[in-house]
This record gives structure tokens, sequence and C-alpha cells, in this order.
């Protein structure tokens, strides 16, 4: 009788084990596109650009040596530390060994294969490697990163509208205008059909603009299109512009194109770390209002606890400044909107930075866009920012976009004086960023070009 029993106990622990193991095996089937094992919300997107899974060693580029490391951790040379380096698990499947190995190696070859990446609320995404073909985006600072990866001339919609693309400057983004379409829906979205009827196989947006709805819409018609779930102005978990380019670098398989631009922004980033950490120059409140339209009508721009906050706070916030209001808690972007005078009076903050919306993109003449200026500068001069000449007026798709590091040394020259950065110093990181990565020319001095650097307003202006 206790044989039996004992039989009995076998049968059923081995029936269980059979059980699991099928149900091991079906999970990690049904999971094979949807990423690796773990949560990867406590992995530092600081520490690279580059979160295509393949990465091994966080660094910003996709190459020979992610391929040595992974060989090492599956031939027992190294240890796989999964939080500091999810993303030697190039395929997903939750394990490191050979088929890691080839499937970069596939990448460096730029052979045709399913590539998996980090998106925005880190989270595992994919794309079809290499991704190219016809591009729609949201902004026009997606443009921007088109331009830095030698592809702008693949855009073929937008979701601004017709009026406004009328207006885009010809020497910014040339023969843009007379190519591309609106896909803007009635309610200012993405629209799926327009973008499938112009072609597009890239489409890049936003987390309010790229949805979920959106990219089921465009894999319905077309299974082949790629819906980026990186971020083009906003900050999402840590993850932003700088990281959609790099990215996108590795997922176009033109890492050439971004190679420059990663030192450049490396270079400017260890400069103003620098410079902050020897200066004397005492932290001052400020606030981002975003483009007014009256002194009764003005957003603040400022840090969300949701999923994502505006660039252009957190570029301001590399200078010793603090945002002197509560966070909110918003999906989709840190701002309160339709503010009046009394509120920000309320702080009179040492430093406002006015950010104008869709103006540097326009061909406007200087005086013209000094009028614009002048008339919004006018809203707040009650403030102790407009008394002591400390409005910092900066276009959005400059400060919000890829530039926007580059203007943060002009603008701490404006700020605190040459404690921190000279002048010349400041225009030197524009000019340079203008120079490379945009299509102005070698010799471009952006000085000369309202809207494109910071420009500082206030009581001379009075």
């Amino acid at each position: 009788m206790i044989k039996w029993i004992k039989k009995i106990i076998y049968v059923a622990v081995l029936a269980a084990v059979i059980i699991a193991a099928a149900a091991a095996a079906v999970f990690l089937l049904n999971n094979s596109d949807n990423g690796p094992k773990g949560d990867y919300s406590s992995f530092d997107v600081n520490t690279t650009k580059n979160l295509v899974f393949g990465n091994a060693n966080n660094d910003n580029y996709l190459n020979q040596a992610d391929v040595d490391m992974i060989q090492d951790i599956v031939n027992g040379k190294l240890a796989w530390d999964k939080v500091k380096f999810p993303l030697v698990d190039a395929n997903t499947d939750g394990v490191v060994d050979s088929k890691d190995v080839a499937l970069v190696k596939k990448f460096l070859n730029g052979e045709s294969a399913k590539m998996y990446y980090m998106n925005w609320y880190k989270d595992v995404a994919s794309v079809n490697y290499p991704v190219s073909g016809k591009v729609s985006v949201d902004y026009t600072t997606a443009y921007d990163m088109l331009v830095i990866l030698g592809c702008l001339d693949d855009l073929v919609g937008t979701r601004d509208t017709p009026a406004t693309i009328e207006k885009y400057n010809d020497k910014v983004y040339p023969g843009v205008k007379n190519r591309i379409q609106s896909i803007r829906t009635d309610a200012g979205k993405m629209d799926p059909e327009k973008m499938y009827s112009l072609g597009t196989k890239l489409v890049i947006g936003d987390p309010y603009d790229a949805t979920p709805e959106v990219a089921d819409a465009m894999h319905k018609m077309d299974p082949t299109c790629n819906v980026l779930e990186l971020p083009v102005n906003r900050v999402v978990n840590g993850i932003y512009y700088s990281h959609t380019i790099v990215s996108l670098g590795v997922m176009m398989n033109r890492q050439s194109n971004t190679a420059e631009y990663v030192k450049y922004i490396e270079n400017v980033e260890s400069e103003i770390n620098k410079k902050v950490a020897e200066s004397k120059s005492a932290n001052k409140t400020v606030l981002i209002c975003y483009n007014p339209s009256g002194p009764n009508s003005i957003n603040l721009d400022i840090l969300a606890t949701g999923a994502s906050q505006y660039t252009d706070v957190t570029n301001v916030l590399k200078l010793p400044l603090t945002i002197p209001l509560p966070r909110m808690e918003r999906d989709n972007g840190g701002y309160m909107s339709g503010q009046e005078i009394a509120k920000i009076m309320e702080i009179d903050p040492d430093v406002i930075v006015l950010d104008t919306y869709n103006l540097a993109a326009q061909n406007l003449p200087n005086d013209e866009y000094d009028r614009i200026i002048k008339e919004k500068v006018e809203y707040f001069k009650e403030t102790r920012a407009y008394r002591n000449n400390m409005i910092i007026t900066c276009a959005y798709e400059v400060i919000g976009g890829a530039a926007g590091i580059s203007t943060l040394p002009l603008m701490g020259h404006y700020i605190w004086g040459d404690g921190l950065f000279t002048e010349k110093q400041g225009w030197d990181y524009v000019n340079e960023y203008y120079q490379k990565f945009t299509n102005f020319g070698k010799t471009v001095d952006m000085r000369n070009n309202r809207g494109y650097g910071p420009e500082q307003f206030g009581a001379t202006m009075g």
C-alpha cells in the first residue's frame, strides 16, 4: 500500500512538473515579442542614449563591442547584471545565449530582423529593422531629428495644419512645404488613414499622438509600418529627444549620421556640469511661460509627476534654477493652462523663460519677430524678472527639441554673466549646433537669426 501511495505521489509530482514546464514554454512562446521577463523601471536611462536591446555595454552605439560582451556572458566569462545591463538580452526572451549574439551580428550586417527597444514607459517595443521609408510626424521638432539622421526627404506627413505648413522656412526645411501634407484629424490628432494613404512606413510622435490606437490602426492597414514609441518633445520617464535620435540612428542603420551629434551633446552636457560645479552663482527661481496669448492666458510649464514632462523645463534645470511651483499630476506634459498674470505675480520669479511656439520655423523678418516678442514680453511688465531684465525668450522648437542643450550656456550667461559662461562661449555652442546639424550652412552666425538662440528682453523693452 505504501509503495502504491509513493507511486501515486511520484506520478502526481511528475505531472505537475510537466504541466509547469509546458506552461513555461507557452509563456515564453507567447511573449517572445512582448519583452524580457523582469521590471525595467529601475534602469537608469542616463547611462545610455541608445535604448536598443543588444546594446550590451550601455554606450551610445551598437557595434562589435556589444557582440563581444554578449559572447563573454554566454561563455561564462562575465556574469549578467540584469539591472545595470538589461539591453544585453537582444531578443528579449529572458536569457542570454547564442541567439542574442546571432541577432546583433545580423543587425551589424544590415540584415532584416525584428529589433527590440526600451520605449517611453520602459516597456519593450519592436521595429522592423532596418527602419526605412516614408515618415509622418507630429511637430517640426521631429523634422530636426530627420535632418540629423539624413532622411528629411522621406518626410511626407505632419500634424501641423496646411496654413502652418505654408509658413515653413525653406532654408531650414528645404522643399518640405511643397512636398508634405497634413495628417491632422478635425480633432487635431494624427489620422491613420491619411498617413496610410501617403505610404507612411514610420510614425514619430509623442505619447498623446503616437497612441496605441494609432499604432493598432496603422498595423492593421500595413503590418510593416513602424510606430515609434520614443518621444519627440516630451521627457517620459527620463527618456527624451536625444534617446530618440540616437536609437533611431541604430534602427535606421544610420549610426554614422548620429555619431557627431552624440559627441556634441556629451561635450555640452559635460561643460555645463563643470561650469555649474565651479561657479558660485546663486540659485534662482524660474518660470517657463509657454506661448502666452494675453495677460490672462498664460501657460506655466512645470515638472509633472505623471508619465511625462516638457523637455524645455528639464533642459533649463541643468542650470542653477528651481521651479517654485508644486509638481502636477498629468500624463501628457506638466503645464497649467490659461493662468492669469496674477498667478505669476504671486510667485514673482527671478527669471522668466518666455517660450514661444512656431516662430522659429517661420521665415519672419527680424523686425516682425521682435514686434511679436515685445508684445508677449509686455504681459509680464509688473514682474521682478521684467524689471531686472531677466526675461529670456526662446522658441519652443529650439529649447524643446534637438537643439535645446546648445542654448543653455548662452542662457546661463544672460542670467549670471561671465561667472558662468561668456557671451562668446554661449553663441559658439549655438553656432556649432546649427552649423553641424541643420541646413543653415557651415558658416552661419545665428546671432543674425532671431528665434534660434535665447534673446534677453525685459526692462530694456519697456
